[in-house]
């Protein structure tokens, strides 16, 4: 008998429980929010467990207490003062039934009322006939936010599994509240969110809108929903518009994706997309971005930029034009007999026009750096003749300011390297060049070591000289453009200030930095570091044995060339450079005039200007080689002259059909040994005498080279040794390059000698360089 009883309780105990679940559920479905669901829930509980009132309190954040949000009673219980006495009554935490649950965290249950000390509405309960009390907490993720609290009034003994369903009661009322929370932040992030955001069918329908869109484009959501998304998307993106929507429906994503929608005013703003599907729903959640005044901000800037480098490529055409001019007919002056006022003018102009001439360059180069347009290079080279041709290129200014310039490499450092060496020997030659135009006396010395802490190809260049020095408060601000230590240096030493600022951006793109620190002494040092690749003796072996072979000392012979110019002065300027050369020459000062004179005539190679009026070098280029095409012709090598500052215009010149290009101003030198290697390609020559060797590809190195016959006189009446060795090694490194094996012949016997420190073998080696040199007819003897 008594198991049949326990289970019919336990029968009727699961049927409330369900019952009581059931009416919670359906009062919580049926509300927006806890305080509207309160009554119906407080009605359910006294109902069903025979409880006669009840009460809902609330956490107030801010005040840190508790707050009766609702109260409910059976009829016709009347107890007006205890119901005030709840309504007006704040708890702290551990005060009271609802405090001592709050802190607890706990159901907990008064038997009676009466008899408790910690019930401060004892007595209007006890005149309400209120007697039993129990009460359960609400939580959201571990944390008391409401408690509800019941009265009987009957004195009733705690009840362990009413408690623990109300406790599982308060934790469904718990997931409630959680929820309902994340609706109302995710509704006010909806709502008050400045981006477009919406869901859409797999239909092609918009289905919940935020405010935002009425905002941006003026329609109600009414009118945004009542007809298909794409029918507000410009024409023009309606197509990429189904396709990607197409592409998240099938479950990829849409990342920055951009369109057009129509505003109700009839203009179109531009949109950035992001949307992701749920494809069980089929839907898109999807948010949007007007870009619109970003996108007319970015082309305003792209047409400045344009604008900017269209005004740098005209500028630099302009002044390169005649600055092309005057170089080259300097170079050519220089060659004719002059008296020595006469030479002393061609050296300043010279001198005014390569300043000029670098000013332009760094100031091309620092607008290239700061918009992004340098890309380094990654090309294999050898670090030691890299620092030979620094030096070489800078030894001539050392001379003159009789400055002991040279360069050490630490033991341990790679020097078969993969990067960009033109970069690097560009910020060699401004630190050391630098170094140099503030140093009248002592040394510029060039060092690097490999850094023992970093990865192996990570390189620290040092360039210390023994010059003026640096102020130390100017040691930051010397890297900023047109910047020098002192307003004054600039009018005594000459310089704008940009190769330092061109260098540390050059240094940042390497993956360095670049700074710079006073001597113990006199002079200051520069370092920067930089990191390369390194390449393994095999790999550089393997570079040998393929064979890039050093510059031809090829005949420039006869060669018939068709010379395209619009400028009279650059036409004669060419004239001059290939006279006497043995070249035939043909003139054009246009594209036009040069398409019709190439199909007329039979050439071996095509000398381009591209800025020209009536048909420019781009067009002619383009259609010569179309000509060729159509004829089944070999193309004739057609070698771009440009006085552009811009890599574009050189790629663009390639891409038309040029071979390749140079820039102007071109050195006489430089331009006589581009036409022989021309040359070199229609006929070789094995034959040619030492005259037409220097007239094409050496003048500059054989007039180095009398200056080092008298430099290493110096250094052997110095017994200076070392810097012997370094200039013997540098013309056994370059002379066969040069087309002058001879000269690197003598450069390896001095450097023996110099090792060995062997005088006499130096003087032979010496006698026998001045009297290759004198056979030349470019050098007398050294000792008059």
């Amino acid at each position: 008998m008594s198991v049949h009883r326990e289970n019919t309780g336990d029968f009727l105990r699961e049927a409330t429980s369900l019952a009581l679940r059931d009416a919670v559920t359906g009062a919580l479905a049926a509300s927006g929010s806890l305080v509207q669901a309160a009554p119906d829930i407080l009605r359910a509980v006294c109902t069903t467990l025979g409880w006669q009132t009840g009460a809902l309190w609330t956490v107030e954040p801010d005040l840190d207490l508790l707050q009766c949000v609702s109260v409910w009673h059976v009829s016709p219980l009347s107890i007006p003062e205890f119901e005030a006495a709840t309504r007006n009554r704040k708890f702290a935490r551990g005060v009271g039934m609802p405090g001592r649950v709050w802190t607890s965290g706990q159901p907990a249950w008064i038997p009676d009322l009466s008899v408790d000390n910690n019930f401060p509405r004892a007595e209007s309960a006890t005149r309400g006939g209120l007697h039993a009390c129990l009460g359960f907490p609400i939580a959201v993720g571990g944390s008391v936010v409401g408690v509800m609290e019941f009265f009987s009034r009957e004195i009733r003994e705690p009840d362990q599994s009413l408690l623990e369903m109300l406790g599982a009661l308060g934790s469904q009322i718990g997931q409630f509240v959680e929820r309902k929370r994340a609706e109302e932040m995710f509704g006010r992030f909806f709502t008050l969110s400045i981006d477009m955001l919406c869901i859409a069918g797999f239909d092609g329908y918009f289905k919940r809108l935020n405010p935002a869109w009425e905002r941006v484009l003026g329609y109600t959501i009414d009118e945004l929903t009542a007809r298909p998304f794409v029918d507000f998307v410009h024409p023009d993106d309606r197509a990429a518009t189904i396709a990607e929507t197409a592409k998240v429906a099938k479950g990829g994503l849409a990342i920055s994706f951009e369109n057009r929608y129509r505003a109700k005013d009839g203009t179109y703003r531009w949109l950035l997309w992001n949307a992701t599907p749920h494809e069980e729903q089929e839907l898109i959640y999807a948010a949007a971005r007007d870009i619109t005044e970003r996108k007319k901000l970015r082309d305003e800037a792209e047409a400045a930029n344009r604008a900017k480098s269209e005004f740098l490529a005209r500028m630099s055409h302009e002044i390169r034009t005649p600055l092309n001019v005057l170089i080259g007919m300097g170079d050519l002056l220089e060659r004719t007999p002059l008296n020595p006022d006469q030479q002393q003018y061609v050296h300043v102009m010279q001198r005014a026009g390569t300043s000029l001439l670098t000013l332009i360059n760094d100031i091309l180069d620092l607008s290239k750096v700061e918009a992004g347009q340098i890309i380094l290079e990654q090309i294999d080279f050898d670090l030691p003749g890299l620092l030979d041709a620094v030096v070489e290129i800078l030894s001539v200014r050392a001379r003159e300011k009789n400055v002991d310039l040279r360069y050490e490499i630490a033991p341990s450092t790679p020097t078969r390297l993969t990067g960009d060496p033109n970069r690097l020997r560009q910020i060699l030659i401004n630190l050391a060049g630098n170094a140099l135009k503030f140093t009248e006396k002592g040394r510029v010395l060039l060092q690097v070591e490999r850094l023992p802490d970093d990865p192996e190809g990570t390189l620290r260049f040092s360039v210390t000289d023994t010059g003026i020095g640096i102020p130390p408060d100017q040691l930051e601000c010397i890297f900023e453009a047109f910047t020098q230590a002192d307003v004054s240096t600039s009018r005594m030493y000459g310089g704008t200030g940009l190769g330092l600022a061109i260098s540390r951006r050059l240094v940042d793109l390497m993956g360095g930095r670049i700074w710079a620190s006073n001597n113990a002494g006199p002079g200051a040092t520069f370092h920067f570091t930089a990191r390369f690749d390194v390449r393994n003796a095999e790999s550089a072996a393997e570079n040998v044995a393929a064979g890039a072979e050093p510059p031809a000392a090829n005949r420039i012979g006869s060669l018939h060339i068709l010379v395209v110019d619009d400028s009279e002065d650059n036409r004669f300027l060419v004239e001059q450079y290939l006279k006497n050369s043995g070249c035939r020459l043909d003139f054009a000062e246009n594209g036009q005039v040069a398409v019709e004179k190439f199909r007329a005539g039979s050439y071996d190679l095509v000398l381009m200007d591209l800025q020209m009026p009536v048909l420019d070098g781009y067009e002619a280029t383009r259609r010569i080689r179309t000509w060729e095409r159509e004829r089944g012709r070999p193309p004739i090598p057609v070698l771009a002259l440009t006085a552009s500052a811009l890599e574009s215009e050189g790629n663009r010149a390639i891409a038309a059909g040029c071979t390749e290009w140079i820039r102007k101003p071109v050195r006489l030198a430089a331009f006589r040994a581009v036409i022989a290697r021309y040359a070199g390609r229609a006929s070789q020559s094995s034959g040619d005498s030492a005259e037409i060797r220097i007239q094409a590809l050496g003048p500059d190195y054989l007039d180095h080279r009398r200056l080092d016959v008298r430099t290493i006189q110096s250094a052997l009446e110095k017994s200076d040794f070392t810097a012997i060795r370094q200039l013997g090694h540098k013309m056994s490194s370059t002379g066969g390059s040069y087309g002058f094996p001879r000269i690197s012949e003598i450069g390896a016997a001095l450097e023996t000698a110099a090792g060995a420190q062997n005088a006499a073998a130096i003087r032979a080696q010496l006698d026998a360089l001045s009297a290759y040199l004198k056979e030349t007819g470019l050098v007398s003897d050294p000792g008059t």
